[in-house]
């Protein structure tokens, strides 16, 4: 006789032992353990989900997302969200993606992402953007944003997020984390900044977010205040002193043009803020007049890779 508690349970636990199948011995039982107990106390939602995640359209994101069956139990994109809520955002954002094409799919879901984007750092540097996962900001979004140049040792800046359709045809972008990189002294954020004409790399990805959901025509693009981080929920006891990142969220989306909007959100234009010409001091006129051209460059690149996208 079949408990029905007691199977989804063990359904928790098997996919742990999935999902987690290369790592340590003692770091794969606690994650079964933990799986198991997740779905016995939350029956309800693990019997909808892992019910969702089995299903014939749900199969090949299951595949290269194997611990996306944990998401709907833990904190994700807003501390104040419920799994009702974790899990209508997760599907949409699959729904989108898989709008898009099989190639489209299959260059987020297998491998290391889609190139949307390159510019020039310096004279002899490379900078990528690539539309991919990572699995380090699965608390953050289904996509991340990131930027790369391999001369400067690789990563400098990334964005997670995921996307809502809040009503029919109404599609907005939430923006749950931007993480800057320094890998080495030369991947330095002021060393960046200077090979990008002034424009700081948090700004600079914020910029490349507008435009993407911009050109794949969204509606609305929110950013994650400092109130409802998902970090402020990492740890079983959130230690404000001692957990609190070094980074102002609020300053971030302000800067970017950004407004308080409900349940701990920030509303960012859709068009990037760009200032005129006659606010900036002559003797500065001149740098800002590179990286506009920088920004141009990549708008245009940006949205010849949505035409495509969209097919």
């Amino acid at each position: 006789m079949r408990i029905p508690f007691l199977s989804v349970a063990m359904n928790g636990w098997q996919r742990a032992s999935k999902a987690f199948s290369h790592e340590r011995k003692s770091y794969l039982i606690w994650q079964q353990w933990r799986s198991f107990f997740a779905a016995l106390i939350y029956y309800k939602v693990a019997l909808k989900w892992f019910g969702i995640i089995e299903s014939p359209g749900f199969t090949q994101i299951s595949v290269y997302r194997p611990k996306l069956y944990f998401k709907p139990f833990r904190v994700y994109m807003s501390i104040r969200w419920n799994a009702k809520q974790r899990i209508k955002v997760m599907l949409d954002t699959y729904r989108f993606i898989l709008s898009k094409g099989d190639a489209f799919a299959r260059g987020i879901l297998q491998t290391g992402g889609i190139v949307i984007a390159s510019i020039m750092l310096g004279d002899a540097m490379d900078g990528v953007l690539t539309l991919g996962y990572d699995e380090r900001f699965r608390k953050e979004g289904e996509l991340v944003l990131s930027f790369d140049c391999n001369q400067l040792g690789g990563r400098i800046v990334s964005a997670a997020f995921s996307f809502e359709e809040i009503e029919t045809g109404c599609w907005v972008c939430r923006i749950g984390c931007i993480q800057g990189h320094m890998i080495n002294e030369s991947n330095s954020s002021k060393a960046v900044q200077k090979l990008m004409h002034g424009l700081r790399p948090k700004s600079f990805i914020v910029f490349a977010v507008q435009e993407l959901t911009r050109q794949l025509g969204f509606n609305a693009i929110y950013g994650a205040g400092d109130g409802i981080q998902a970090y402020r929920r990492k740890h079983f006891i959130h230690l404000s002193r001692r957990h609190a990142i070094q980074f102002n969220y609020n300053s971030l989306w302000a800067e970017s043009g950004g407004q308080p909007y409900k349940d701990g959100w920030f509303e960012l234009p859709l068009t990037p803020l760009r200032k005129n010409m006659q606010e900036i001091k002559s003797n500065k006129r001149s740098l800002y007049l590179k990286r506009f051209s920088v920004l141009d460059d990549l708008s245009a690149q940006i949205a010849d890779s949505c035409n495509k996208i969209s097919g």
